[in-house]
């Protein structure tokens, strides 16, 4: 998500199945992540950037990468086993 000003989600970023392109969605409720389907794709964004073909959007300045909601690091956080 990122974030106004006030700390509040101005649009939902969604990653793409088949192009693994990061797509913005607009905060509707249709496009909430509990929505979502559990494959989402290119041709399902709302925006003009609704192929696999149109370049990736870039974040805005203002926003910034959350990984809290990542999957990424949850599992076997341990060292080499020296």
């Amino acid at each position: 998500e990122s974030e106004d000003e006030e700390g509040e989600a101005r649009c939902l970023w969604v990653a793409c199945d088949r192009c693994d392109k990061w797509r913005r969605l607009p905060l509707e409720d249709m496009y909430k992540p509990e929505n979502l389907p559990e494959r989402w794709f290119c041709w399902m964004s709302p925006t003009d950037r609704n192929t696999c073909e149109k370049p990736q959007e870039r974040m805005d300045r203002d926003e910034i990468f959350d990984e809290t909601d990542s999957e990424e690091g949850e599992e076997g956080e341990e060292g080499d086993g020296d």
